[in-house]
């Protein structure tokens, strides 16, 4: 039903979700890297991080340096 409603799937819904709080966390806070895979909802940081880094093509630490850089 979510599916036929939104055009996408569930799963799918939630780790955007997930990645999109990531993203905002990992340029507007301090937070450690581990504080924020679990604030997101990932329970280990090395799949956090290889879930950023596929959606991403860089890890979360390199995100941030780079998100700094740029503003």
């Amino acid at each position: 039903m979510f599916k036929d409603e939104t055009g996408e799937h569930f799963v799918e819904f939630v780790i955007e979700h997930r990645m999109r709080k990531a993203r905002e966390l990992l340029e507007t806070t301090s937070l450690s890297i581990e504080h924020v895979s679990h604030t997101v909802g990932y329970n280990t940081t090395t799949y956090f991080i290889k879930r950023f880094r596929e959606r991403y093509g860089m890890t979360p630490k390199h995100f941030r340096s780079f998100a700094r850089i740029s503003s």
